[in-house]
């Protein structure tokens, strides 16, 4: 096990320099430890990670699933931000298992052009040995950005003719964005039919949202343009396999996928989104709705709430929770205003096809909140379902006999956007001081509280209801200042005339109600 962490390797460009290099032979092999936290930048390959021969059997692996290279900066590379190989030998099965995650590798595009050759992520599973093993390349790549490269991710298969070299990396929830050629490039020389060899990387299986890619592959030339160019591009030999890969449920161009191979139709079909490229956003920007239930709360109760995907995009509506801390879009982080919610709360629950999250909701003050949550390889949420991009909120009602006093002023805080504003004081000083001290404002208050958190939850997201609610509201502001300051007399006149205002209004407009 080696631990490589939290150093900067500087190199001279062009001298074909590696900043870590691990080759591992003889039936060696590296259980464990990681490359985590560097920052790389000027070598020809940032993280080169080369393993020949097992120790053993087929299950036996050269470089085990516990190493990992993970919150790595890699730019400035002429030959290969990461390159990890798997290569035929004779003492034992060569099996590669290692997780690339959470790494931030930048080809300098387009602040530069790339060099030629250049690529972000490699992955080679070779075996032309003769009499040579089988060579498997199985390591993982999840919540990676990759972008502004010549090629940002490339899988060669390199089987001879007869021996066993097989590409099976799973992809989840990468960036790979702005190359100058491809995006994903898939290479199978020497090709064997299987089960001798297969490049069939998992970029997302079939079923819920929770198994697929949700990759984002956006912002590459034309197919073309240049030879081998486009989102994703296909090698013929892979007509041949007897299987297709899993490639559902990831975000590019449906139009993206070269070559006219039989594979495109299904990899179109069933991995790329159903909007243009000018419409792809990076991952940590895309937007999708939701809704809350229930989203009347009553002030002080701390109920089980239920927040549901909604339609912002395809192919499935649905919230994940990773729990790999080390990734780079982490955790599901979800908020109410400025709470964070802890979902490892054993309250806290993810529907096991991802459609809804329950959590306790937490004790605050009457108000409105807004939800924000943000998913790690997925959108953020930012509409509830009205298609104007505005956030689902939970609206805190005071206590049913709030009208006793001391509840809040619904929709002036909507209004006004801050419960503590000037004019809301104003209002909730009337409401205490006058409406309150007699059955007639007993009734108005009574009948505010059963109808002001519906109009609050109209008004609070519409800027247009807020300034013609502002507007109204200014006559009811000014008498309730100037009953602070007349007799006895002139206020008792003003209150009747200012209560005639309300209920007019209330039955006219009920959105321009102030308390």
């Amino acid at each position: 096990q080696v631990v490589v962490r939290n150093t900067n390797f500087t190199g001279e460009f062009g001298a074909g320099e590696t900043a870590a290099e691990f080759n591992i032979s003889s039936g060696g092999d590296l259980s464990g430890g990681s490359v985590e936290g560097c920052t790389i930048t000027g070598c020809a390959i940032g993280i080169n990670v080369q393993a020949t021969d097992g120790s053993g059997g087929i299950a036996d692996y050269a470089i085990g699933t516990g190493f990992e290279i993970k919150g790595n900066s890699i730019s400035n590379f002429s030959l290969a931000g990461v390159r990890i190989g798997a290569l035929s030998g004779t003492t034992g099965p060569c099996r590669v298992g290692c997780l690339v995650t959470g790494n931030d590798i930048n080809g300098g595009y387009p602040i530069f052009t790339p060099p030629s050759g250049q690529v972000g992520l490699l992955l080679d599973s070779s075996n032309t040995t003769p009499g040579g093993l089988a060579a498997l390349m199985e390591s993982g790549a999840q919540y990676n950005e990759i972008i502004g490269c010549e090629t940002c991710v490339k899988l060669t298969t390199n089987g001879g003719t007869s021996n066993q070299a097989d590409l099976t990396s799973a992809f989840l929830g990468n960036l790979i964005q702005l190359s100058t050629q491809a995006g994903v490039v898939f290479e199978v020389n020497g090709f064997a039919p299987s089960p001798f060899s297969n490049n069939l990387p998992n970029f997302g299986t079939y079923g819920s949202f929770l198994q697929a890619g949700r990759n984002v592959i956006s912002n590459h030339p034309p197919i073309g343009v240049v030879p081998a160019t486009g989102a994703v591009v296909l090698d013929l030999d892979m007509d041949s396999f007897l299987s297709k890969p899993d490639f559902h449920g990831n975000w590019w161009d449906q139009s993206a996928v070269s070559e006219g191979s039989v594979l495109s139709t299904f990899i179109n079909t069933n991995g790329a989104s159903f909007f243009g490229t000018s419409q792809l956003s990076p991952v940590f920007q895309f937007s999708m709705e939701a809704s809350v239930s229930p989203s009347t709360i009553t002030e002080g109760s701390t109920p089980l709430v239920k927040v549901s995907a909604g339609e912002g995009f395809l192919p499935n509506s649905a919230f994940f929770h990773d729990f790999d801390l080390d990734s780079l879009l982490e955790n599901m982080v979800v908020n109410v205003g400025n709470i964070l919610i802890d979902l490892n709360d054993s309250e806290s629950s993810l529907s096991s096809d991802g459609s809804s999250l329950t959590f306790r909701f937490p004790n605050l003050s009457a108000g409105t909140y807004n939800l924000n949550l943000q998913n790690p390889g997925g959108p953020f949420v930012t509409d509830n379902g009205s298609g104007t991009g505005t956030l689902p909120n939970f609206q805190v009602n005071a206590p049913s006999g709030s009208a006793e006093g001391g509840g809040p002023c619904f929709v002036a805080t909507a209004v006004f956007e801050n419960p503590h504003a000037a004019e809301v004081e104003t209002l909730r000083r009337f409401r205490d001081r006058w409406l309150l001290t007699w059955e007639g404002g007993k009734t108005f208050v009574s009948w505010y509280y059963e109808n002001g958190s519906t109009v609050a939850e109209w008004v609070a997201p519409r800027p247009w209801a807020r300034a013609a609610s502002r507007a109204a509201l200014a006559p009811p502001i000014w008498m309730a200042t100037a009953l602070e300051r007349w007799n006895p007399g002139q206020r008792l006149l003003a209150g009747v005339v200012l209560l005639g205002l309300a209920f007019s209004l209330g039955r006219r407009r009920p959105m321009f109600l102030s308390t």
